[in-house]
């Protein structure tokens, strides 16, 4: 992963030299510490181009950035590509892209040539024989790519993945690629929408809307041109979500009764409903079984043998006051529900192995496309694990493996009675060795320094002084890992089971880093009677967040026989204000909210991979992580319905209205927050990698019909993400299986630490990012 930027400025006498400063030096050379070239084009007797890259080295040879070829072409390259194009183990695939980008110079092949590339990936690239820069960003935006358009005469143009000086930027729309080029004193920029492409939030198609009504609110200079080429559009799109509905299922608003007895089976679906739905060719469904022949032996009942509920215990009437979930909660057991499909229902156990291994294939690409795990894939250990793992049974082998008690601490507390005290024995023992029982002993021994002297970015080794000001390090004896991979865990079940994949696909030797961050919190005031002088407000270091406690319940029921190092990333309240405010904001800009605010610098800390570690034989012991390659659940939420407002949605609207929701949260997942996150992460000179945001997951599940997926007429932490569950529950996550869903802001307890009675959508005032 690379920090990109290109500037093109007039040659005249102003000085940029502030400007070339933070190109070369600031922020954006936190995300490439392994090499940093600049490359300047003259492109008319009045403007400079100016190209610089930041590289971080993870495939192939070490590549310089801008790349140049003997026709004087430049390419920045911020991208993986993993599919799409063949890439060979050696080669290094910003080298193979210039190549094919060079082929023909019509923008009718550079279009085709990005629209080919699976992977996330933002680009600039320079041709030299027309004169013209193309730039853009994948389909799901999980590249940060910025732009600053000039505004007067006097003004530049600037692409940046992060924001450069105090300039404006906004984020490039992902929904095309973009070229530039100069004739005379006219800079012109033409956009090439994506085929069927959508402004994000809207339904309002990109090539039959006005583009300045969406994504530049504002007068660009006289000498400044936006034009818009509908003949020429990118050949990508995202998969259309499949809309089918079985006229069996009707909506919560027409009286649609949950009764056990009345709901419909799964095998009472038509078996031509699902085939047509999902392409025959697909690989990953071929290898566990196709859809029809699954459907021809599910003969067995969906929900009446599930559970035993009255028939008038839940009825839909459209009315949320109606609708009585608290009767399903306390009577269905989600245990024993999910035991029970996967018991009795032949269809939905096949769907469950055909997501688990289209997930298992991205995860595996993404572990290993490091040039650190390539001698490991080629091994003849590697071979064998694989091998084993495919011909294990995933209800008993696979679950034996994973279910035994994983607890390596110096109590017993594997020998508490009940589960809930095994969890509380382990976060109290971790904190017990680390004495951090008061604020004094927190600060100097759990939480990072902040001072001027180690303000460098972890794996950060520059030869140029970039002026960092980011924590190098967690303690003066921390303990350096060593694994190569790394998850955000925060034990939910889209990390839970994205770690259990990384198990079945990694040998077992290998350690992985789980990084679980949690926020101080401000002790509540007594009630002061009057008269009484107030009392200073202490602060309490308690650090049993929700996400700690799942976090340790997940890791129960990983493979105990691998190296996890749970790390547990503690930030203090001091310590969140002073980064949020000398570093942090600037990579959340040009995003501005509370809920940017909360999830961004959640996201900052826990992969900066600081903490004390929670297990092993050394619990309590600083640990600092240098694993380049973090793994992300972002993105099965909008997928599989996971949100909150899904089943807002589908109480009000039902099936259509959750289906409406859904698809509207696939088409503007460009333009939420995967921008934010990869500014965030890379900051560290890590990068980020979202194996539910692969082409063919997102593909299989947007041709799966939504019955399949979830079923929102069911409590939380079963009807939601039901397909996913069931997964979890193969792979021996059998308590997190059931995990209700609960953001990384309210599970680390960052949403409490400063203003309770913000909400989300507000503009953050902690942000100074004029």
């Amino acid at each position: 992963m690379c920090g990109i930027c290109c500037l093109l400025t007039e040659r005249n006498e102003k000085d940029y030299s502030d400007l070339m400063h933070c190109m070369e030096y600031g922020q954006i050379c936190h995300r490439g510490p392994d090499s940093s070239n600049t490359k300047e084009v003259t492109i008319s007797d009045k403007h400079v181009l100016t190209l610089t890259g930041h590289v971080l080295h993870l495939r192939g040879q070490l590549t310089s950035q801008p790349l140049q070829n003997q026709n004087g072409d430049l390419l920045l390259w911020n991208g993986e590509i993993f599919g799409g194009i063949q890439i060979g183990e050696e080669q290094n695939d910003t080298d193979i892209l210039l190549q094919l980008l060079t082929k023909d110079a019509s923008p009718k092949h550079i279009l085709k040539t990005m629209a080919n590339v699976e992977g996330p990936w933002s680009f600039i690239y320079w041709q030299n024989a027309t004169q013209t820069v193309y730039f853009g960003r994948d389909m799901f935006g999980r590249r940060s790519l910025l732009w600053h358009l000039p505004r007067t005469v006097d003004d530049v143009f600037m692409l940046s993945s992060v924001r450069i000086s105090d300039y404006k930027f906004q984020e490039v729309p992902s929904v095309g690629l973009y070229s530039m080029h100069v004739i005379s004193d006219v800079v012109t920029m033409t956009m090439y929408p994506r085929d069927e492409a959508v402004w994000p939030g809207t339904s309002f198609l990109v090539k039959s809307s006005d583009p300045s009504h969406f994504c530049i609110p504002f007068t660009l200079a006289p000498n400044f041109d936006f034009q818009f080429d509908k003949a020429q559009m990118v050949p990508m799109s995202i998969p259309k979500l499949n809309k089918q509905l079985h006229c069996s299922i009707r909506s919560p608003s027409k009286n649609f009764s949950t009764d056990a007895n009345k709901l419909m089976t799964k095998s009472e679906l038509d078996e031509d409903s699902i085939s047509s739905s999902i392409s025959k060719k697909d690989d990953t469904l071929e290898s566990s079984g196709s859809v029809n022949e699954a459907t021809a032996k599910a003969e067995s009942s969906y929900v009446s043998e599930r559970a035993h509920i009255p028939s008038s215990s839940h009825t839909w009437t459209g009315s949320k006051k109606n609708v009585n979930v608290e009767i399903l909660e306390e009577i269905i057991d989600p245990k024993s529900y999910l035991e029970n499909v996967l018991q009795t229902d032949e269809l939905m156990n096949k769907l469950s192995d055909q997501l688990t291994d289209v997930l298992l294939k991205a995860v595996t690409l993404r572990v290993y496309n490091q040039v650190d795990l390539q001698s490991i894939k080629n091994s003849d250990s590697y071979c064998q694990q694989m091998q084993a793992l495919q011909h294990a049974d995933n209800s008993a082998e696979i679950c034996q493996k994973t279910s035994v008690s994983y607890s390596s601490n110096k109590n017993d507390c594997a020998q508490k009675e009940s589960y809930s005290d095994r969890v509380t024995c382990l976060i109290d023992h971790v904190h017990s060795e680390n004495s951090c029982n008061s604020e004094s002993d927190m600060s100097e021994k759990c939480s990072s320094k902040t001072t001027e002297d180690n303000l460098l970015p972890l794996n950060v080794k520059h030869t140029k002084d970039c002026s960092p000001d980011v924590a190098s390090s967690c303690s003066e004896s921390e303990i350096v890992g060593n694994a190569r991979v790394a998850v955000l865990f925060s034990g939910g079940i889209d990390s839970a089971v994205i770690t259990a994949l990384v198990d079945r696909c990694l040998p077992e030797d290998e350690p992985v880093d789980l990084m679980n961050v949690a926020f101080e919190q401000k002790a509540k005031s007594p009630q002061k009677k009057k008269d009484e002088r107030p009392k200073t407000e202490t602060i309490t270091t308690n650090w049993k967040v929700p996400d700690r406690v799942t976090g340790y319940t997940a890791l129960q029921e990983l493979n105990p026989n691998r190296r996890w190092n749970f790390i547990e990333v503690n930030v203090s309240i001091k310590e969140l204000q002073e980064l949020r405010t000398n570093h942090i904001q600037h990579l959340l800009y040009p995003l501005e909210s509370v809920l940017d605010d909360s999830i961004g610098c959640a996201v900052w800390f826990a992969s900066r991979g600081c903490g004390i570690l929670g297990n092993t034989e050394q619990v309590g012991k600083a640990y600092r992580s240098t694993a380049k390659v973090i793994l992300c659940g972002m993105g099965a939420d909008e997928q599989l319905a996971g949100y909150s407002r899904h089943r807002g949605k589908f109480m009000e609207h039902g099936w259509e209205g959750l289906l409406e929701e859904i698809e509207m949260e696939v088409n503007r997942i460009s333009a939420r927050n995967l921008g934010r996150d990869d500014r965030i992460i890379t900051d560290h000179g890590k990068e980020s990698r979202f194996p539910f945001i692969d082409e063919n997951v997102v593909n299989y599940l947007q041709k799966l019909p939504i019955q399949y997926k979830a079923d929102l007429s069911l409590p939380r932490g079963v009807g939601e993400k039901l397909l996913l569950r069931l997964c979890a529950m193969k792979l021996g996550l059998v308590k997190t299986a059931t995990f209700p869903k609960r953001a990384i802001q309210f599970g680390s307890r960052i949403a409490k630490t400063e203003n309770n009675k913000e909400k989300g959508s507000d503009k953050c005032q902690r942000l100074n990012t004029k």
